[in-house]
């Protein structure tokens, strides 16, 4: 019956994301409405009907997309009503700009079409006013559990004073109880020694367990234990979370949990749809990028001598299934060689070298926008590869990890799903983030995946790249 009832409550939540996403097209469908409407009075249009038009459609997918690429549905359980409104903002910001954009190149003129600047002026006012009602009902009804997590708290005093605030104010969490793991009473109790978590899970139903480190105490194997029986999340703070408030793009106020442990099944409908839209997105990119795929080919070859091809042994986890990784050669023909005599400025399985005397120079340009990735296309068509996953890493790399450095082992979660050309450690750093927080953000990923996730990693990575963010 508990596992009926965790089911029935994860799918009201699915349903509260969706009733958001249906009031914010609700909100551009009724600017479009008030906007057309006005400019007919004040007779601004030119006689045809705003339905008519294609810029409906063409501003349709672009707000709403942005609102996707900035991670609004993602994280709306999991921030207050004004960093909702910020990334609004933000999303309708660069929404406009990109739709006139789109329409400069297409019509070569700027678009200040009447409708369309009364459109811009209505839809934030509108946005509040609908979020805002949709906002009070969620908080009104939040005590009865809906789209609510049942969240159980069991940490030292810091993390006490950072988390149960915020959880105390965002609608996503029902904060059933807080457990202290220092001082309890005349007693002194060590990590999770003395607390009966199981039947407290049971009878209060919990979905979600926050932890600190510290209050783990060596309880790895008895909080799996817990995630796979009771079938609860289970996040422990990491101390790398102010490094990650630094450069992830992630909104959630919680930071980047470490979840234990990351999922290791997925359904086969969601596989197979994202199979499909692997192949279907490198078809269009290999069709796309052809031209370019041909000239950094050739200069290639022309350049050094060596093959136009770099091929690498890579997997997750230095234990899953390796496979031979394409991109193309931005370093000399010797370099495997040399890596010996470099130092590694990176932590973990990663090796990074800021100034690698190794890369050529036009290895230094394709490495700098990651063109050089783009022959892992190859790999997403043979299906070692998706379009958005963890960054498969060369074998002989994990020989690096010291034990410190395992995060209890966590890394070899990242094999849950197949290896990504772009994914959540990319569009957030790249090379400016070690191993660590690497894992962390791959663990998020795949714990917090939907399609919709992938989407706006995908939309995210274009900046990412045309900025060169993180990459050397």
């Amino acid at each position: 019956m508990t596992g009926y009832l965790k089911f029935f409550r994860a799918f009201r939540r699915s349903l509260v994301v969706l009733f958001v996403m249906i009031s914010d097209l609700a909100s551009i469908v009724a600017g479009f409405f008030l906007s057309g409407f006005l400019a007919d009075i004040l007779r601004w249009s030119d006689g045809t009907h705003w339905l008519e038009s294609s810029d409906v459609l063409v501003t349709l997918i672009v707000l709403f997309g942005m609102q996707v690429s900035l991670g609004s549905y993602r994280s709306f359980r999991n921030v207050s009503p004004s960093k909702q409104n910020r990334i609004a903002l933000r999303s309708y910001l660069y929404g406009f700009l990109m739709i006139c954009g789109i329409t400069f190149v297409i019509r070569h003129e700027i678009y200040l079409e009447p409708r369309f600047m009364l459109f811009i002026l209505f839809l934030p006012a509108l946005y509040l006013v609908i979020r805002g009602f949709v906002w009070s009902v969620i908080t009104h009804i939040h005590p009865s559990g809906l789209g609510a997590l049942r969240t159980l708290v069991v940490g030292e005093g810091a993390m006490l004073k950072r988390i149960v605030p915020w959880l105390e104010r965002i609608p996503g969490y029902d904060l059933v109880d807080v457990i202290p793991s220092g001082l309890t009473g005349r007693e002194t109790r060590t990590g999770l020694e003395g607390i009966d978590l199981e039947k407290l899970i049971v009878s209060e139903q919990i979905d979600l367990l926050l932890l600190s480190p510290s209050s783990m105490n060596g309880s790895k194997d008895y909080l799996e234990h817990l995630c796979r029986t009771q079938r609860i999340h289970v996040r422990i703070i990491p101390p790398e979370i102010d490094v990650l408030f630094t450069h992830t793009t992630i909104d959630d106020l919680m930071g980047i949990p470490l979840v234990l442990p990351a999922n290791d099944s997925f359904p086969r409908g969601r596989i197979l749809f994202k199979r499909l839209v692997d192949l279907a997105g490198a078809t269009v990119l290999t069709v796309l990028l052809s031209p370019l795929l041909l000239v950094v080919a050739i200069a290639t070859k022309l350049e050094t001598p060596g093959p136009v091809l770099f091929r690498q042994r890579r997997n997750l986890s230095g234990s899953d299934r390796a496979f031979d990784i394409y991109k193309f050669r931005s370093m000399t023909v010797e370099a495997d060689r040399d890596k010996t005599i470099l130092r590694n400025e990176s932590t973990g399985a990663l090796f990074k070298v800021r100034e690698d005397p190794r890369v050529t120079k036009l290895g230094r340009f394709i490495r700098r926008y990651s063109i050089d990735e783009l022959p892992q296309l190859i790999n997403i068509f043979r299906g070692e590869m998706s379009l958005v996953g963890p960054r498969p890493l060369p074998v002989e790399d994990f020989a690096l990890i010291s034990e410190e450095d395992s995060i209890h082992s966590l890394y070899r979660h990242r094999s849950a799903m197949k290896p990504g050309l772009t994914g959540l450690w990319q569009i957030s750093g790249r090379s400016d983030l070690g191993f660590r927080e690497m894992v962390l953000l791959d663990v998020y990923y795949i714990e917090n995946h939907t399609h919709l996730f992938d989407l706006e990693i995908m939309l995210r990575t274009i900046p990412a790249v045309l900025f060169a963010r993180g990459a050397y």
